[in-house]
């Protein structure tokens, strides 16, 4: 753990100490004094032990975690390329699974269909079919047991099978609140997505370039190949000219930013490009007039993928807008706050109450629920 975590959490919990010995020291409570005094003792000792537990995150468990679901990642992309390689695309639905087989047939009933089906909130991983810039079908993946990773068998057709009248479907894949799936492409690339995230691709990459489009923040392993990988988010784009990357893109906060694990990528704004190095991290605010390079610690942005969060000198409202992806709660903030940065690092598998009292007593803010929504004033 780097000295500004210890430093901030050491900081909270002696806050909260001097709130317990206050508490403990005085006969009655006088009105108006910190709302907090009014929980009763074992409460402080409770919330305390929740300081304590974040300051002391396993770096072991959670290294361990990480390493689990890269090479995870890596096992599907294999697979993958191995099924590419050696299966009819007959063969390889069979072998795919149960859940895949109902995917691809639905699929093909509705091609050149003018149906469409409504959109609705969803609450587990989930697969839109779009076409013509309609949605025309939609499943659900909570496929939990096969490893959390959709794979997508349309792109395998052979060149035979395919013809210049073959309709391209784009597939969808919307990540709800409380979950981590992966996707892999028919090219072999690999995307790992974060709670509240959305990747759309074509079911095969038929042109000269390979283009996806990413909402949220995604992990990528992209497969060599001769044609260019391209990632859309909004009006920004990143050309991929090797391998392993985070990016995160939110029109809300209207922040772009590519972090650079293996190989090289370049983020374009406004038709021009800024290539990164490893271990280096692309920031562009929306209205600002270039991006912002800064060296990094590469492994502070993929903890998510080790179900942790982890913050280093972050922005308020990015940790607000992580918390609102992975608990499913709003959160909302003045304005003029949304800009003060902070550093610490918890698990996502604490409460999300525990994790709001732990960002109280971090910020030194009020946060109240209002309504069905945290409010940090």
């Amino acid at each position: 753990m780097k000295q500004s975590y210890i430093k901030a959490a050491e900081e909270a919990i002696k806050k909260a100490e001097d709130i317990k010995h206050r508490f403990q020291t005085q006969s009655r409570l006088v009105p108006g004094k910190d709302p907090d005094l009014l929980l009763e003792e074992e409460g402080f000792a409770e919330q305390i032990g929740c300081l304590h537990r974040i300051a002391r995150i396993d770096r072991e468990e959670a290294a361990g975690r990480l390493r689990g679901r890269l090479g995870k990642m890596k096992r599907a992309k294999k697979r993958d390329r191995i099924r590419l390689i050696r299966l009819t695309a007959a063969a390889a639905a069979v072998l795919t699974g149960v859940y895949l087989y109902p995917l691809i047939g639905n699929r093909e009933k509705h091609i050149g269909r003018e149906t469409y089906v409504r959109e609705e909130k969803v609450a587990v991983p989930t697969v839109f079919w779009e076409q013509d810039e309609k949605t025309i079908d939609r499943r659900t993946l909570d496929m939990r047991e096969v490893g959390n990773t959709y794979v997508v068998t349309a792109g395998r057709l052979s060149s035979e099978e395919l013809s210049v009248d073959t309709p391209v479907v784009y597939e969808r894949i919307v990540i709800p609140a409380g979950y981590i799936y992966s996707v892999a492409l028919a090219d072999g690339s690999t995307v790992a997505l974060n709670a509240g995230s959305e990747l759309r691709f074509p079911n095969r990459f038929c042109d000269s370039v390979r283009e996806v489009e990413l909402k949220g923040e995604g992990y990528f392993d992209v497969a060599e190949s001769g044609r260019p990988f391209i990632v859309r988010m909004g009006e920004n784009r990143v050309t991929v000219y090797g391998t392993r990357f985070n990016l995160f893109y939110s029109d809300r906060l209207a922040v772009t930013e590519a972090v650079l694990v293996e190989g090289s990528i370049g983020l374009t704004v406004e038709g021009k490009e800024t290539k990164i190095r490893p271990n280096q991290r692309i920031r562009y605010a929306t209205g600002r007039q270039s991006p912002q390079v800064e060296e990094v610690d590469v492994n502070d942005y993929i903890q998510w993928l080790a179900d942790n969060f982890k913050y280093n000198g972050a922005r308020l409202d990015r940790i607000a807008f992580d918390l609102s992806a992975w608990y499913g709660v709003e959160i909302q903030m003045k304005p003029e706050i949304a800009d003060e940065t902070y550093s610490f690092e918890f698990g996502k598998q604490l409460p999300v109450e525990e994790v709001i009292w732990a960002l109280r007593k971090i910020t030194g803010k009020t946060i109240e629920k209002e309504g069905g929504a945290y409010r940090i004033k």
